[in-house]
């Protein structure tokens, strides 16, 4: 199988990729359509082959453009989403079933939903079940439970004490009592607790949790659920000493764990339903930019149109990624730089201290693994443009998202008439 990234691997990279730049501008997303397909199979299969009723629903925060959630829906995956906005995209990549999972909702927000015909409202808390049935009583309602564990493994943590997320376990009951009282005719369960999860035993640990409650709402309630929402977590290696998740694994006890709590307790066999995003999307991405310019000071800047603006993930988690120097005259002589953006802000570093080599003005620099969270961060801070987003089916480019142009810095913008 041949992928993109396969382009960085050999003497002649630069001149490879040097014609998209000149193509369509630097800085660059690309994204490489067969790895996300492949993705997308190895994560859905694992789970399908062992579990009848099973639904991918793909996170569209990880990345959003529209050509990607319809290549993830003619590969047949469903939608999760969090804003009108996702709901919006997901119903233009004609999505079969969505959830909506917001928090703190407005009245705007569960109207849209209701509106726009999501399969699912998925409420974050016991207060908006009035709210959501003053516009309509919805035949399926799920509630988000925040389990208060110590979950291992999460690099960001979604859950506990301090998180702003989900209904405390002793308010469950009352919430699908609740439900009931009000007509609710179906009922589904979720959580989401972790992102970025490489340690396999999460996937287990929150099954065990949430089948639990499966179990005391069916024994309290007389409740069967329709579904369980095991929500998403899957993480990708970022760094050289990451490993990789073993998908067959998690998904052999997870599907293992569902069918034990159905058998001990007599449960209805509930859909399972997962909610990835990085999985799918973020090995399957490339920032690819310019050396603009080379700075002796106390240190030694490599300076780079990639900025922060367009991989805040960097600055803002402090993230690692794999950097390629793509040399237009390949050299065996290496240097330690600290390499940056041209953002007017002190935090826009995308490494310090990295031993990579010898660069010169106009060399290609390479992020990797910047295919969740990347464009979906980007911002327009300091007046700089978005880049543009290319799509590579077969070794074919395809542009799917334009290159910012200056008019984006005032369009949406008024002057009122006595400043005129």
């Amino acid at each position: 199988m041949t992928y993109f990234a396969d382009n960085f691997t050999h003497s002649n990279s630069f001149h490879q990729i040097k014609p998209l730049l000149d193509e369509f501008g630097s800085p660059l997303y690309v994204y490489d359509e067969q790895k996300i397909t492949d993705n997308f199979h190895a994560l859905n299969n694992a789970f399908a082959d062992r579990y009848e009723k099973f639904k991918l629903c793909y996170a569209i925060k990880a990345n959003a453009n529209p050509a990607i959630l319809r290549l993830l829906r003619k590969l047949g995956a469903h939608f999760d989403c969090s804003s009108m906005g996702e709901i919006y995209l997901a119903r233009n990549a004609d999505a079969q079933f969505i959830i909506y999972s917001g928090n703190y909702n407005s009245e705007q927000e569960l109207r849209y939903a209701v509106d726009n015909q999501s399969d699912v409202i998925n409420l974050d808390n016991i207060t908006l079940l009035n709210r959501l049935a003053s516009i309509s009583v919805p035949d399926t309602i799920s509630f988000r439970i925040n389990p208060g564990l110590d979950i291992p493994g999460a690099q960001y943590t979604l859950s506990g004490r301090n998180s702003k997320f989900g209904i405390h376990p002793d308010s469950v009951i009352g919430a699908y009592r609740n439900a009931l009282e009000l007509g609710v005719k179906k009922f589904g369960i979720h959580l989401m607790t972790g992102s970025n999860v490489l340690d396999t035993s999460y996937f287990s640990i929150i099954t065990e949790f949430i089948m639990r409650v499966v179990t005391e709402i069916k024994q309290k309630l007389n409740i069967d659920m329709e579904f369980v929402d095991i929500g998403g977590g899957f993480g990708i290696p970022y760094a050289p000493d990451d490993k990789e998740l073993d998908i067959s694994y998690i998904a052999e006890n997870v599907t293992g764990i569902v069918n034990r709590y159905v058998n001990k307790h007599n449960l209805t066999p509930p859909t399972l339903i997962i909610e990835p995003g990085r999985y799918i999307t973020g090995n399957a991405g490339y920032l690819i930019g310019t050396v603009q310019d080379i700075k002796q000071s106390y240190r030694k800047f490599i300076g780079t149109d990639i900025s922060m603006n367009a991989i805040l993930r960097i600055p803002l988690f402090n993230a690692y990624h794999k950097i390629s120097i793509l040399q237009h005259t390949p050299s065996d002589r290496t240097e330690t730089v600290t390499i940056c953006g041209q953002v007017c802000c002190e935090n826009d570093v995308i490494r310090r201290d990295i031993t990579v080599p010898c660069c010169s003005a106009g060399d290609i620099i390479v992020i990797h693994d910047i295919g969740a969270y990347g464009f979906a961060h980007s911002t327009r801070f300091n007046m700089r443009l978005r880049p543009a987003e290319v799509l590579m089916s077969k070794g074919i480019p395809y542009m799917i998202r334009e290159r910012e142009t200056l008019r984006e810095c005032d369009r949406l913008t008024k002057i009122p008439e006595h400043l005129k």
